[in-house]
Order: C-alpha cells, then sequence, then structure tokens
C-alpha cells in the first residue's frame, strides 16, 4: 500500500511579495495537486496597519470535491478594508486533500504593500523636471551646432571662391575630411533629434504607468499630453527636409550642393533652439505644477494617517508603539513644511504670487500641526494615551487645514492660467482680424498698381508678416508655451504667415503679378 502524501500547493502568481495596484485588487493563481484528491483550498489574507496592528484573518475557500489537481484564479479584493499608506496585507493559501485524516498544506506568506499615492506624484515631478534639464542641455548643443555648422559652410564656400578665382589644382582641404565634416554634422543633428524622440518616449510611458497606476489626474494627464506634443513639433518637416537634402548630397558625393545644404541645415538649427527653449519654459512650469499637486496629496495622506494614530491612541492598543510611531510621522510633517517653502520660491519664481501666498499660509497651519504632534508624541510617552489621542486629533485637523488651503490656492492659480490664456487668444483673435483686414487691402490695391507702389506695398507686407510672428511669439509667452499645444491655433497662424509670404513672393514678380490664394490648411 502507497502511504497518502500530503498535498502539494503555491502562488505562483504573482509568487513574491509586492506593491498592490492603486485599484487595490489583487488577481493571484493557485496551482494545488495531491496523489489522491483534494478537499478544499483556502485563500487567508489579513491586515497590519502603519502602526503594527494585526486584523483578524479572512479565509475564502473553494471546494474541489476529490479533484488530484486543481488551478484557481481567485481575485483578491481589497477595496472594502479601509487601507491607508503604510499598512500592509499578508495572505498565503492552504490545501487539504480528501483523506479520513485530513492533512493540510501551506504556503509561504506573501506580502502586499500599500502604495503611496505621493510617491507616484513626486515621480512624475522629478521626471518632468529631468526632462526640462535635458531640454536645456539640447538647447545648449543646438546652438553650439548651429554656429559651427555655419562656420563649416562658410569656410567651404570661401574656399571654393578662392579655388575657382585662381584656377588652382590644389585643393585647401582635401575632400575626405570635408566630407567627414560634413557627415559629422549631419550625425550630431540626428543624435539631437533622436533625444527629442526618446524624451517623448519616455513622457508617454510615464502617462501608462500613472494611467494604470490610478494616478493619472485630469490636470496631469493634460500637461503629459501637450508636453508630449510640445517635444513632436519640435522635429518639423523643415528640418527633416534639410537633413535628407544634406544626407543626399553626401551620397551623391556632391560637396558643393552638400555645403549648402548645411547652410540652410544651420538655419533650422537655430529654429530648433528657439523651439527647445520655448519648450523648456512650459516644462519648468509643469514641474511646478506637479509639485503643488503632490505636495497637496502628501498633506491629505499625513492627515489621514495622524487621525489613524489618534484613534490608535486612545484605544490604548499596544501603547509602547504610538510614540516611536508620532515621532515618524512628525518627522514626515517636517519634510512637508521644507517641501511647500521650497515650492513657495518656485512659485515666486514664475511670478504667481497669490499662489505662493496660499502656500505659505498652509505652512503655518503646518507649523501649527507640528507643535501639536510633539505635544501628542510626549503625552503618549508619559502613558497619558486619551490626551495624547487629543492632541493628535487637533494635530489631524491642522493638517486638513493645510492640505485645504493648498488645494485652493492650487485651484485659483489654474482660474487664472484659464482667464489669462482666454484672454491672451481673444487678443490674438482682435489682432488677427485687424492684419487680414489690411492684407485684404493690399490685395484690393495691387490690382493695377505700377511698380514704384508694389515696391512700397512689400514693405507693408513685410511689416503685416511681423505683426503675425510677434503676435505668435507673444501668445507663446503670454500662455507659457502652451500655444504650441493648440493645433488649430498653430494652424492659423501658420495659414495667415503663408498668404502674407505668398503675396511677398507675387509682389517680387515682375511680370504678370497675382495673388496666391490663401492655403485652406497651413503646411507648417
Amino acid at each position: 500500500m502507497v502511504s497518502d502524501s500530503a498535498p502539494n500547493i503555491s502562488i505562483p502568481l504573482p509568487g513574491q511579495d509586492t506593491v498592490l495596484s492603486l485599484n487595490l485588487q489583487q488577481p493571484l493563481i493557485i496551482e494545488a495537486r495531491d496523489d489522491y484528491g483534494l478537499d478544499r483550498i483556502e485563500l487567508v489574507a489579513y491586515r497590519v496597519t502603519a502602526f503594527g496592528e494585526r486584523d483578524e484573518p479572512i479565509a475564502q475557500g473553494i471546494d474541489l470535491g476529490g479533484t488530484r489537481a486543481a488551478l484557481a484564479r481567485p481575485l483578491l479584493d481589497l477595496t472594502t478594508w479601509g487601507l491607508l499608506p503604510g499598512d500592509t496585507v499578508r495572505y498565503f493559501a492552504r490545501a487539504v486533500d480528501n483523506a479520513p485524516a485530513e492533512q493540510i498544506s501551506t504556503t509561504r506568506e506573501y506580502v502586499l504593500f500599500m502604495p503611496i499615492a505621493s510617491e507616484l506624484q513626486r515621480a512624475a515631478e522629478e521626471q518632468l523636471e529631468t526632462t526640462a534639464d535635458r531640454l536645456e542641455e539640447l538647447a545648449a548643443e543646438a546652438a553650439r551646432q548651429a554656429e559651427e555648422n555655419r562656420d563649416l559652410a562658410r569656410e567651404a564656400a570661401a574656399q571654393r571662391e578662392i579655388e575657382e578665382a585662381s584656377a588652382a589644382d590644389e585643393q585647401g582641404r582635401p575632400d575626405f575630411e570635408e566630407r567627414q565634416d560634413l557627415q559629422q554634422a549631419l550625425d550630431d543633428q540626428r543624435q539631437l533629434t533622436d533625444q527629442v524622440d526618446s524624451l517623448q518616449a519616455e513622457l508617454a510611458e510615464l502617462e501608462r504607468i500613472m494611467e494604470e497606476a490610478g494616478q493619472s489626474d485630469p490636470e496631469l494627464a493634460g500637461d503629459l499630453e501637450e508636453l508630449q506634443e510640445l517635444l513632436e513639433q519640435l522635429n518639423d518637416s523643415d528640418l527633416q527636409e534639410r537633413m535628407d537634402e544634406l544626407a543626399q548630397s553626401l551620397q551623391e558625393d556632391d560637396l558643393q550642393r552638400a555645403n549648402e545644404s548645411l547652410d540652410q541645415l544651420s538655419q533650422q538649427q537655430e529654429n530648433f533652439r528657439e523651439r527647445l527653449e520655448e519648450s523648456l519654459e512650459r516644462f519648468r512650469r509643469a514641474a511646478v505644477e506637479q509639485d503643488f499637486r503632490a505636495t497637496t496629496r502628501e498633506a491629505e495622506e499625513l492627515a489621514r494617517q495622524e487621525r489613524a494614530l489618534a484613534d490608535a491612541m486612545r484605544e490604548e492598543d499596544a501603547p509602547d508603539l504610538r510614540p516611536r510611531q508620532q515621532e515618524e510621522l512628525s518627522d514626515r510633517a517636517k519634510d512637508l513644511g521644507s517641501r511647500m517653502e521650497r515650492l513657495e520660491e518656485r512659485l515666486l519664481e514664475l511670478d504667481e504670487r497669490d499662489a505662493s501666498a496660499g502656500v505659505n499660509q498652509a505652512q503655518q497651519s503646518m507649523q501649527q500641526a507640528q507643535a501639536e504632534m510633539g505635544e501628542a508624541q510626549e503625552k503618549a510617552t508619559q502613558g497619558r494615551n486619551q490626551e495624547a489621542g487629543q492632541e493628535a486629533d487637533e494635530a489631524a485637523d491642522a493638517i486638513e487645514q493645510a492640505s485645504r488651503e493648498l488645494q485652493a490656492a492650487l485651484d485659483d492659480m489654474a482660474q487664472q492660467q484659464s482667464e489669462a490664456m482666454q484672454a491672451a487668444l481673444e487678443q490674438t483673435a482682435d489682432d488677427a482680424l485687424s492684419l487680414a483686414r489690411r492684407q485684404s487691402d493690399l490685395g484690393e490695391q495691387m490690382r493695377g498698381a505700377s511698380q514704384e507702389q508694389v515696391a512700397s506695398m512689400r514693405g507693408q507686407e513685410a511689416s503685416l508678416l511681423q505683426g503675425v510672428e510677434n503676435m505668435a511669439r507673444s501668445l507663446q509667452q503670454e500662455t507659457d508655451g502652451a500655444f504650441g499645444g493648440n493645433p488649430a491655433l498653430a494652424a492659423q497662424m501658420g495659414q495667415a504667415m503663408e498668404s502674407i509670404e505668398n503675396t511677398i513672393q507675387a509682389m517680387g514678380g515682375r511680370e504678370g503679378l497675382r495673388l496666391r490664394p490663401m492655403p485652406r490648411q497651413s503646411k507648417r
């Protein structure tokens, strides 16, 4: 007779300690088998609070009716457990066979860590700041490359003029050196555009992570989408065309045309640098706004934890733990106060004085909270647990007040930005209408005009073009770079500029002056 063995059971998914997703649900896979038959498997889970308190275990079972092998996919749903930041959930599975004297096997115990939402919010802020720093480096590199390429193109042009004038057979530089320099210039620009593409991919990945974690609030999601669009617009078609032209000239071994393409590329690199700097300002602001949101979320989390500690103090369960736990929360409050101070300074740098004042007010509430937390810790150390709980409650009230003040300042700043954006758009619409009327008037005047009159009109058209460019630049500044994320408005600006440029080109012809129709869609 073969003796009955104990059942085997394992949890291959997730198979390790892990962080609980922010939807508070953890899918599992449980595998079990027995040489004779399984009666049931059970999943057992319990909560351990951030203060070390262990709740009663909760078990859910699945009857198997004697099968020898089973694969179960239970969902550990913790949405009703009232979990707080710092809590953990511990769980294990056990299998029971159907022998008369039932045998039980148990998996090891696994841990689910409660995620701290503010950590994800801080990660988003750090990513935005890192991207801004890298954009600043790219702008400096683009400026350096543009200058070097201009010098290289001028040097090549001057050398060819000397050679043509002297009809000399000797060249100033061997062709292979010139070709090598041109290829290096092309490779350097490709590296810059690749880095911009890489930054865009990193933001897309951040957006995905935040969305899956349930932390992509509408403001952050909107910022990430807008910033990705800004990065996409950096590598525009004009820049790519100049790069393609240079590559084609090198492939055909036409160094003269390659140098001409390089000169044109240097002009596009300067435009590339300007767009980088404009995008940089928007990224800097986005990082500060995310700092604001993360600081607000941290205050909310700290208030909840302080409130939970106050309840634990009054219950007088494990009183020896409470002074140390209060000290830990006090340290977090101190760190939060430092973050608020830094945020206040950053808002002033953005000239957001009202928002900065709101953060200062929240700092005062946090200072009050820290004083009360110190009182709570002292009384808990003395064993005066009820009084300690009261002090901790008052500290939680003060932290909640700070979080409300932060949220109010954040909302007010967003409202002011929205109003400023609307005002800028309305002013732009008025300016555009005025320019359109002037453009129409010039179009009428061109019909049958003399050459002298046309020459005068060219100056007026050039003034119109400068007006559109100034309008676009002003709107970019007023909206802190957000104009670039408005495709419809950007297209309208492009149409206006292209129409005026077409008119200027038409005026340059000496025969049969004709106005080209205004394009229906921007080519920019």
